[in-house]
């Protein structure tokens, strides 16, 4: 009698953590730009759905192609809107709510954390217990932790779901371009009244080449979903 594999697919983002997804975008700079397709179906299956290793082999054919189809409807349905709350393990994290405050800290660890395998340090900064909530004029408000770097509780935001951690960076990196665009026009109209002019532009032009690495990033996760396209439109 063969034994029934029951199989539990994702069908929003919020149902898979940042660590999964961490693990996915591994592989996929591993394989580089020429990867063995089946080898990347088999990879979907294997992390997002937590199947084991030897047991992706044993479903059945149909069976595993819609599991890849509903994964790519999943992916396809994210959304860059901003998710300022979330809750995990029972506890209610806020994003910066003041993002023209915020300290020195939380921006270095940001900033400097946009890679993939290292967004979950920037997650600690940018989500924080909230400590205080009210409803003022039909607006929520609320604050959160003073922000302690710690690798610890930064370990903790592996676990935070995808769909937040997608909108957070999307925010963020919208957000320092704008910043950046600005600072640059300033440069230019100053630069002759400003002996520091070209160091500090130098300086901006380094912080560009780290938010053109996120643009890279979100053209591997572009790059992966179009392959799982690929391989399903081959598959019908």
């Amino acid at each position: 009698m063969k034994d029934t594999l029951e199989i539990e697919v994702p069908s929003s983002l919020d149902s898979i953590t940042l660590k999964q997804y961490q693990k996915w975008c591994e592989l996929v700079e591993a394989v580089g730009d020429n990867p063995d397709g089946g080898l990347l179906d088999k990879a979907l299956v294997r992390i997002f759905c937590k199947v084991p290793r030897k047991e992706v082999d044993k479903i059945d054919f149909l069976e595993f192609d819609r599991v890849l189809e509903v994964l790519r409807e999943t992916f396809n349905a994210r959304s860059e809107t901003l998710i300022e709350r979330f809750t995990m393990n029972g506890i209610e994290y806020g994003f910066e709510p003041n993002m023209e405050r915020m300290s020195t800290a939380v921006y270095i660890d940001t900033e400097g954390n946009l890679e993939w395998q290292d967004f979950h340090v920037a997650m600690d900064a940018l989500y924080r217990p909230i400590t205080f909530n009210r409803k003022a004029y039909g607006v929520d408000q609320y604050a959160i932790e003073d922000y302690e770097p710690c690798l610890k509780k930064a370990e903790l935001m592996k676990q935070a779901p995808l769909d937040v951690v997608m909108s957070a960076r999307v925010f963020f990196c919208n957000l320092s371009m704008d910043l950046l665009k600005t600072s640059l026009s300033y440069l230019e109209t100053m630069k002759n009244q400003s002996k520091d002019f070209n160091q500090q532009k130098q300086y901006l032009q380094l912080k560009t080449d780290g938010i053109t690495q996120f643009i890279h990033s979100q053209e591997v996760l572009t790059r992966s979903l179009m392959r799982l396209k690929h391989h399903q439109s081959l598959r019908h």
